[in-house]
Order: structure tokens, then sequence, then C-alpha cells
């Protein structure tokens, strides 16, 4: 296998450490000249009880001068119950050669479940505890019943909401001397059952064991594919969905046992369709007097909503203007318009359907009911006649009511109230209370309110109406006065949600055609890196009424506008700004000039500095279908190679189950320098940082002998919901091109 050299970003290839000017003999090796390489860690992988496995650890000589290998010490022990058994003859190793140690486990029944010994290199005429002297993690899991599942946890999904999906885990022998009998340790009547289900939405059944548990035999290595099918519940809500059941090596006995996890994802993205009223009623309404309602079709999921086949049915006392069959983006909506034109004094009814993708209500039914009414004219008394706001400065807003009370002696019914502006008022200058009853049957004496608020958006003189009709044909006049002065004021952008990393604008305009001076924007506060906010402004340069703003972390920023006049008047306003998160991101900084490298791999399959690592020869990979830099594509902004960052690699909708694993190279001229790296995944998850040790060696290109930090893997387990495991390993990029 061939793995990428060096790439031509600096200077050329340095030593570890200062040539010698000839060769020693081996008698008399001397320290300055030792520089040993080998992996940082070898993983054994899953280890049977008693059953012997082999690793090779290779050791490089990559100095100058022969070194006299000794063997390998063990300077903490094996543990309990697990022998190490090493293989290495002392011999001499010339620059640029390679030795190979065979190193052979065996864990017993007392083993701990995860392995974790140190392995150090011996060297002649230096003691074992030298620190210059490479250290090997060795490492392994242990399973006490000789049986793996692949993959544990199982995850199914996303399942669409009532809809049913089937995974699959295999069971493996990990033996390779003797079969393993496979038994159910909870079953009854002839299947095996589940240990424990916190869901809702159901798990199809397990397997069909014999009358002592028994699932199956399995030869040396031989495997067993179990299918396990996951329901998705109703609707959404907060309970996990999971599923636990055991097997293992013997019919009891939990020391034998293997506990598997099984994982249903719900299809939280899936369309939801919401109605804006839920029914369409427009009560006692005049003979021969037309009335208009709207229905609103809102797409409250996260994909499209589409529907289909709306039908009215009813009697002609209704008229309908109704939406073409479309797809509805999400938060949304169309407008359907109903007509009611009663004929005579009866009760009438008619429904409207319509089809949706929507799996929780993929047909849809609203009511529409009205009643027609033959009544005498009205006699009412409103107070006051006029809502006069008065002078009313901008951005403010007053509330003021308006009673109509029943004086005659018959009942009257007011229906329909609205607000028809003058010429030269704007739209929402004046707004109806959503309180205000869109029919009201009023007997005598009895009154209802409505409410209108104020809220000028320019300086000038506003006016309109409001406009209620009555049952008698005839309609109610409200005249709606206000002003706001012709002052300066300063005008600034509303309360703002941005993702992390995207910028957002903010404006402050002067109100008037008052001319300005000077323009000031001050982050006031919000998340802190170092001691400073962290966001910045662009342009820098505070010169003018619009900058964009870029939060770096979640949370909430506070942003200050000021502004001076030519005639000497300052202004200030005040912006908040909400930090969001949203799929992976993931940005490196470090303390200094040097070229540092952030890594994003995925899987688990090939090793880094290859297609499934995102890095500076990889900007846009192609993981999944669709544009690059998209979807479950990343993208890394930028290589920076001679300050000190930023570095940000996205992805804007990782794939469940899959691991990402973020790592950082040091590629050159960054020894001493520490990185630090903020990881925000998910939007429900608080963001996370990490910090290197001091970086060392002094190699230029991918594949040396410089440090590799490995940070830490993230799962998406739902579409905005992410588990991270932190790693924080160290070995050099010489061993990360070479294997994961």
């Amino acid at each position: 296998m061939v793995y990428p050299g060096p790439r031509a970003k600096g200077a050329a290839l340095l030593t570890l450490l200062a040539p010698a000017a000839c060769l020693a003999p081996v008698e008399s090796l001397t320290a300055p000249e030792l520089a040993l390489s080998a992996p940082e860690t070898l993983d054994l992988g899953w280890l049977a009880p008693g059953q012997p496995a082999l690793a090779r650890l290779p050791i490089e000589n990559v100095g100058t001068g022969a070194v006299q290998v000794d063997g390998l010490s063990l300077p903490e022990g094996p543990g309990t119950d697990v022998r190490i058994d090493v293989t290495l003859a002392s011999t001499i190793l010339w620059p640029g050669e390679v030795v190979e140690a065979v190193v052979q486990v065996v864990a017993g029944p007392g083993a701990p479940a995860e392995l974790s010994t140190p392995l150090r290199v011996r060297v002649a005429g230096l003691p074992d505890d030298d620190p210059r002297l490479p250290t090997t993690v060795l490492l392994g899991r242990v399973a006490p019943s000789g049986l793996v599942a692949e993959p544990n946890p199982l995850t199914i999904g996303p399942v669409l909401y009532r809809d049913t999906a089937t995974g699959t885990v295999a069971i493996r022998n990990l033996y390779t001397d003797r079969p393993v009998e496979v038994f159910a340790l909870n079953h009854q009547a002839g299947r095996a059952r589940y240990d424990e289900v916190v869901t809702r939405g159901s798990f199809g059944p397990l397997p069909s064991v014999d009358g002592v548990g028994r699932l199956t035999t399995l030869s040396p290595g031989e495997s067993i594919v179990v299918p396990i099918s996951y329901t998705a519940p109703d609707g959404p809500g907060e309970a996990k969905e999971q599923a636990t059941w055991r097997v293992g090596s013997c019919p009891d006995g939990r020391e034998c046992g293997l506990k598997l996890v099984v994982q249903g994802l719900p299809d939280d993205e899936a369309p939801r369709v919401v109605l804006q009223p839920s029914g369409v009623h427009f009560g006692p309404t005049p003979v021969g007097e037309a009335v208009e309602r709207q229905l609103y079709i809102r797409s409250e999921g996260v994909r499209p909503l589409e529907i289909s086949d709306l039908t009215l049915a009813g009697g002609p006392e209704f008229e309908a203007q109704l939406p073409t069959p479309t797809a509805i983006p999400a938060h949304a909506a169309v407008q359907a318009t109903f007509r009611y034109l009663p004929a005579d004094e009866s009760l009438d009814n008619a429904t409207f359907t319509f089809r949706t993708n929507d799996p929780l209500n993929p047909e849809v039914t609203v009511r529409l009911s009205g009643s027609g009414v033959v009544l005498p004219p009205c006699q009412v008394l409103v107070t006051p006649p006029e809502l006069d706001f008065g002078a009313v400065e901008l951005l403010d807003s007053v509330r003021m009511e308006a009673h109509v009370q029943s004086t005659g002696r018959e009942r009257c019914i007011l229906f329909d109230p609205q607000i028809t502006l003058d010429l030269g008022t704007d739209e929402g200058t004046f707004i109806l209370d959503d309180s205000a009853p869109r029919s009201a049957t009023l007997e005598p004496g009895e009154f209802v309110t409505y409410a209108v608020t104020f809220s000028p958006s320019r300086p000038g003189h506003h006016s309109g109406t409001l406009v209620v009709r009555t049952s008698d044909g005839e309609q109610i006049d409200i005249r709606l006065r206000g002003d706001t002065p012709e002052g300066v004021n300063l005008l600034c952008t509303p309360r703002r949600r941005v993702e992390v990393g995207s910028p957002v604008p903010l404006v402050a305009t002067l109100s008037s055609a008052a001319e300005a001076r000077s323009y000031r924007w001050q982050l006031l506060a919000g998340p802190m890196t170092d001691g400073v906010v962290a966001a910045s402004f662009s342009p820098d340069a505070n010169t003018g009424p619009q900058v964009e703003l870029t939060p770096q972390r979640l949370g909430t920023y506070l942003v200050s506008a000021e502004v001076e006049t030519t005639e000497g008047e300052r202004f200030r306003c005040e912006i908040q700004v909400d930090a969001e998160g949203s799929g992976l991101k993931a940005t490196l900084t470090w303390d200094g000039a040097g070229d540092l490298d952030l890594h994003l791999h995925r899987g688990a399959a090939a090793p880094w500095f290859s297609p499934d690592d995102c890095y500076f020869d990889n900007l846009r990979p192609s993981w999944a279908p669709g544009p690059p830099g998209q979807g479950a594509n990343p993208v890394l902004d930028r290589d920076d190679t001679s300050g000190d960052g930023p570095e940000l690699i996205t992805l804007a909708a990782p794939e469940l189950g899959v691991p990402y694993t973020l790592a950082v190279s040091h590629f050159e001229r960054a020894a001493g320098r520490t990185a630090q790296v903020h990881v925000v995944c998910g939007r429900t998850t608080a963001a996370f940082d990490m910090r290197s040790r001091p970086f060392r060696g002094t190699d230029t290109g991918n594949c040396t002998g410089n440090d590799f930090w490995t940070l830490a893997t993230v799962v998406f387990i739902a579409p905005d919901e992410c588990e991270v495991q932190s790693i924080d390993a160290y070995r050099t990029t010489r061993a990360a091109c070479a294997a994961f």
C-alpha cells in the first residue's frame, strides 16, 4: 500500500538529532545517538479468554547511529490474569532499519474488560525507565463469553413514525480452536426475550431457542446474523428508543454473558402538517350576507410537506379557493379561503379534505360550519367612538380598547372585524388583537371588546378604520389615529438567530434626514475564548451603518451601535444575536506561528491522509451523494501554513451512526506550540474544547516523526444530537499515514 509522502510546504526535511561524525562500536553506543520510533498504541481488538492473540510491533531506527535493541519491558506489569510474551532477540539496528517484536497476549477469565499495558523498548546501556525510550500502549478488549456482537450498539433508522425497518447484528465466535454454544440468557416459551426495553416505539421479536435457551452452535470463527425490526412510535416525545438483550456461552450465569444494545431512531425530520385554525366556523351569519374565512396549512417538519387531492364537500352555501397541490417548505404555509353565504335560517356544514406525506396525518379533514339567521336591526353604543393614540415614538407601541354594547331589545350579531388603512399609512401600523372574536352574538345589554395596538415604523401622521359588520347588513366604523414625531431616531436590527461560524448582517440607521458623522460598533458580551468575546466584525473598521458579525461559539452575544450626527447628537442601541449549533463544526487555533493541520476522518477503515480524511490535500471530499461541501460531505475552509489559525471544518448533515474522528497533525515549524480545538455538534449539544500538549518534532511533511494528536470521536445518534468520546492520544504522523 502506498501512502502520500511529504508535501512541499516549507524547508527541507530536518533530522531528529544532530548527525554523529561516525558510527561508534556497539559496546560504546551512547544515548545522544538514540532515535527510535514505535507506534504509540498497538490494538489487539477483541480477545477470547485463554485464546492467544498475536501482534507485531515495528521498531525503527530513525537516527544517524547504530542502536542495540535488547527487547521490550513492561514497566507496569500486565495486570490480573493476563500473560504477555514478547519475542525480540537482541539486535543492532542501523539507521533506517526496522525490526518487529512479536507480542503474544493470553487473557484469562479474571482479566479486566479493557486492557491497557505499556511496552517500552530496551536499549543496551540505558536504564529501562529512560524517558527517551519509545513506549507503546498495548490495548485490547476481553469478551468473557468468547462472543462479540457487531455492530454493538445496533442502530436502526431513522424510521418514519409508524413505519417499520430492520437491522442485523452478527454474533461471532472469537475462538479459533473450539466451537461455542450460544444461549439466550433471557427466554420464555421457545423465544429469546429482551432484558430491558425503554422506548415509545417497539422492537421486533428475537429468534427462537430450545428449551434451555440455546440459540445455535458456532464453529471456530463462525458468525450468526440475527435480524431485529423496529417500529417507530406515533409521534415525537422525549423517551429514549433502546432495548437490550443478552447472549452467552453458558445457559446461566452472568460471567459468560454478552450485552447487546439496540437503538431505534424515529425520523424526527418527517414532514408535519399544522392547521391554523383547526376548523373553520362562521357562527351566526345574516341570511344573504357573504362571509370569508382563511385556513392556513403550515409545514412544521424538517422536510417539505406535500399536499394533494384537495376537496370541498358540502352544500351550495360554501365555496372555496384552494391552493394547488404543492410541496410546502419547512416553516412556510399556503392559504385556503372559504366563503359562506346562507340562503335561509338553518345550520350548514361542509368538509375540506386533503392528503399529505405526514406519516401521522396522511389524510386531513377540516370541518366547516355556519348558521343563517334573520335578525332585526342592531342598536349599539361604541365607547369611545374613536381611538386616538396621540404622539408615539418610533419603535414604541400603545394599546387601546373600544367597547361595542347592544342597547336595543333584540339580539345583535357582530362579525368580521377588520382594519382598513388610509392612504400613506403602512401595513402593520395598526394591529387588531387576536383575541378579537370573529363573530359575537350580543343579547340586550351585553358588549364585546376590540383591542388595537399602534406601532409606528416611520415618522408622520397615521390613520385608519376598524370596521365591524352587523347582522342587519350595516357596519360600525371606529376611527384610528396616531402621530409620530419627526425627530431623529436610531433604528437597529431586531434580535437575530444564526448558526455558529456564519455571518449575520447588523444594521443601524438614522430615522430622518440627519447625517451621520461616525459609527461605532462594539461587542459588549458573549461566550469567551482566552478572555476575549469569541466573535468578529467585518469590516473591522467601524465606518458605516452595517457590519457582519460572525460568532464562533454557542450562546448569546450583545452588540451595541453608537452613531454621532453632524449636529453633535449621539444615539445608541443594543442588538442581541443568538448563535446556535447545527451539524458538526470544528475550529482549530494555536498559540503562535507554525503549521498545524486540522483533520476529520470518516469511519475507521482507511488510514489518515486518505480519501476518508478531510484535510489540506482533500479540502472537499465526496463521502456521500450530493455536491461537495454540502449534506454529508465536509469542507475545510483553508490551510493556514504560517499563522495561528483558525482552520474550520464544517459538516452540515452528518450520517447517523458513523464515527467521525478529529485530529491535529504537526506539519512543520510548530514545536512548542499548543493547539486548541473548539467543537460544536448538534443543535442541543453544548460545545466542547480540547487543548493539546506542546507539539514536538522538527521534521517537515505528512508522514514524519512529528506529533499526530487524535482528539475525539463524534457519533450522531439523531440529526441534532451527538455523542462525543474523548481519545486525547498522540502518535507520529508516520504512524497515522500507515493506519487509522
